[in-house]
């Protein structure tokens, strides 16, 4: 059969440039022939961060988000941290003064008795406090987080931390307390309100 007459070419608009090809080209390639052609990336550069590592906080404040979690202020955790006190001091004077030598050590004159006393005090509240604080974030709060809703959760899936970083978030609570408190403060003004040990411990504190 014979060919189709070409179809008419559309007159030259008069506001295209003199130098502007006319007609335009027109893209005669087969309807199966691929548009693009697959690149394979290149390797990263040596010390490269991944992507993922460089906006992991937006990542993380935008997962606390959708599930529903809000980072628990610096007040809220006071409150927990003096209520947590009690339960530890109450019963941790108690036994001291009245069985580990804390009365003697109070009425001796003499000064090595007091120093020795002391030490035991010292001894017992930091054993008493390890074990209270690692074994309670292990399982997310402590009795007083849970008298005010509030639990310490992994900074990236907010589930559970385990029992290694409970240690390193227990250290780093100590660091944060011989630093003038600095550490503690730190929430004040950090963006998801994380502490000295918060960060050592890749730990956050969410309302429950």
């Amino acid at each position: 059969p014979p060919s189709p007459p070409p179809a008419p070419i559309e007159p030259r608009p008069s506001w295209l440039p003199a130098d502007a090809p006319w007609p335009p080209a027109t893209f005669s390639a087969s309807p199966d022939a691929p548009l693009t052609v697959d690149v394979p990336m290149a390797a990263p550069a040596p010390g490269a961060v991944p992507w993922a590592n460089v906006y992991s906080n937006v990542i993380a404040e935008s997962a606390a988000r959708q599930q529903g979690y809000s980072y628990a202020g610096f007040w809220i955790r006071w409150i927990a941290y003096f209520i947590d006190g009690l339960i530890l001091w109450i019963p941790i004077t108690f036994l001291w003064f009245g069985f580990l030598g804390g009365r003697e050590a109070i009425t001796s004159p003499d000064p090595a008795v007091y120093r020795s006393g002391l030490q035991t005090l010292q001894g017992i509240s930091l054993a008493a406090s390890f074990i209270y604080f690692v074994f309670f974030w292990t399982q997310g709060s402590t009795p007083a987080m849970r008298v005010v809703g509030i639990r310490v959760a992994d900074e990236t899936t907010f589930g559970s931390i385990g029992f290694g970083r409970a240690i390193l978030r227990f250290i780093g609570f100590l660091v944060s307390g011989y630093c003038c408190s600095i550490g503690f403060l730190w929430s004040i003004w950090d963006k998801h309100h994380q502490g000295w040990h918060d960060k050592m411990g890749q730990s956050i504190v969410i309302h429950r």
